[in-house]
């Protein structure tokens, strides 16, 4: 699977030294005919904020996880004469709209998540974003995201070429490098050129990866040492 095109610097980078744990994704859906994951979440037409509980039970080599994710916070007309970094102080407070195909902002009965529009996405458990799936995907559609990672502002605009899929529809495009704190917001604006319905995309999930938080070197010395000792016994 070919991965979205990281087309901006982040402020700062950040680097996590983590233990590896067999991690697998959560899939968010917002559409709720979709089977292909059971991880769901209701319609959310009409809401400024839409909040419940995701779990993986492959987290962490089968130990489990339970995400309380929430997505909030949509606003429509930002400012992004400079797509790298939106200007949110003229942007007005919105609704999602959701409909079979996804879900979107500003139009309570359609999915549309057009140029200009955005809102954030949060979970108390720290986590990457690892993929969006979309509908009315054209190719040629930017995200800018912002996240904090380690304490420190990240962000980065994303071109969505490369979806696998068959446009316009059931498009899954890859992200890397996105790594969020536990209750931090990330926030998805539309950047796209004005070029194709303008820049339209419709939602379908949002894939998601619980991040184990750091072990420190002495923890790992000594859970080294009694593993040794259990090998020696």
């Amino acid at each position: 699977m070919r991965k979205a095109t990281f087309i901006g610097a982040a402020i700062a980078a950040v680097s996590t030294t983590m233990v590896p744990s067999g991690n697998a994704a959560v899939i968010v859906n917002f559409d709720t005919g979709d089977t292909l994951s059971p991880y769901h979440y209701l319609a959310v037409q009409n809401k400024t904020s839409v909040t419940g509980s995701v779990t993986d039970p492959a987290y962490n080599a089968g130990a489990g996880v339970t995400f309380d994710f929430k997505i909030y916070k949509p606003l429509k007309t930002v400012n992004i004469t400079t797509p790298a970094a939106p200007d949110f102080s003229g942007a007005v407070v919105s609704f999602f709209g959701a409909e079979g195909t996804g879900f979107g902002v500003a139009e309570g009965t359609l999915g549309r998540f057009d140029r200009t529009e955005s809102f954030a996405i949060a979970a108390t458990q720290k986590m990457t974003v690892d993929t969006f799936r979309f509908h009315e995907y054209s190719g040629d559609e930017v995200l800018q995201i912002s996240w904090t990672a380690g304490g420190v502002g990240q962000s980065g605009l994303f071109a969505m070429a490369g979806g696998v899929g068959t446009p316009p529809s059931n498009v899954t495009v890859t992200l890397a490098g996105i790594v969020a704190d536990a209750n931090t917001d990330i926030v998805v604006t539309n950047v796209s050129p004005n070029t194709n319905n303008a820049g339209r995309l419709r939602i379908r999930s949002i894939g998601v990866t619980a991040v184990p938080e750091p072990v420190s070197l002495g923890l790992l010395l000594l859970l080294g040492l009694a593993a040794g000792r259990r090998v020696r016994r």
